[in-house]
């Protein structure tokens, strides 16, 4: 399930000393100067630098999915997944969204293998207000089972998180087709594309690994796992998963 934790407009974020790393399909926006500090004290300590002291510089985490041919096409928009906020962080969540579909250059859609929870629906909410976002509208439908045992499409209509039943594809095209796994529990349904600029929080990152790697005696690599590691940890210790 997709659970987003209040991923909200708040309080302005101060984005001075955030950077984004991506892992993967994950993107974890951190605080350099707090993950400096931490990985400096471990050196001075002579001791490993833990995931739980890590996620203290941690701002937010992202999981994205890719389509998939059971979920459709989705006009090429790939869906949030697990993500986490650092209570700490007022508005990193929302961030992180925006600079994931900047890096992949692709719009961003609720989760479409799983149900939105309620805080997923609260994010959603809020993006589909933010006039930044490029939005793209699709052609929702579920699955049921026909006589044949096949699968057989039932597109909906979508006005926030009401779906209602319509009698075929709002088009003729099928590239816009995609899946809703929940009617009662969708995030959107919609895609939104940012067109924020990312490369001022992947500089940040770059130098900020350079001096981990050459003053800290970090292993190329180790800390991007350290901070994905962390960024996990938060949606475990937000959800009760740990």
């Amino acid at each position: 399930m997709a659970k987003l934790y209040s991923l909200l407009f708040e309080a302005p974020l101060n984005t001075d000393t955030l950077a984004l790393v991506r892992i993967e399909d994950k993107f974890i926006l951190y605080d350099t100067k707090v993950l400096l500090d931490i990985l400096t004290k471990f050196k001075t300590s002579k001791k490993v630098a833990t995931t739980a002291a890590t996620m203290q510089a941690v701002a937010a985490y992202v999981s994205t999915i890719q389509p998939i041919q059971s979920t459709g096409e989705c006009s090429g928009a790939w869906s949030v997944g697990y993500s986490a906020r650092n209570p700490a962080y007022r508005g990193a969540g929302i961030l992180t969204v925006k600079l994931a579909s900047a890096v992949l250059g692709v719009p961003l859609t609720s989760d479409r293998n799983s149900s939105s929870s309620p805080e997923a629906k609260a994010m959603w909410a809020n993006v589909e207000k933010d006039s930044t976002f490029k939005r793209t509208e699709l052609d929702n439908f579920y699955n049921s089972n026909r006589p044949d045992y096949k699968l057989k499409k039932n597109y909906v209509d979508v006005d926030g998180h009401t779906t209602t039943d319509r009698a075929g594809p709002r088009t003729p095209q099928a590239s816009d087709d995609c899946l809703v796994p929940d009617k009662n529990k969708l995030g959107t349904g919609s895609a939104f594309q940012s067109s924020i600029d990312p490369t001022p929080f992947l500089e940040r990152h770059r130098e900020a690994m350079k001096v981990a790697e050459t003053k800290l005696g970090r292993h190329p690599g180790s800390t991007d796992w350290l901070l994905a590691s962390a960024g996990s940890a938060w949606f475990n210790k937000l959800y009760g998963m740990d």
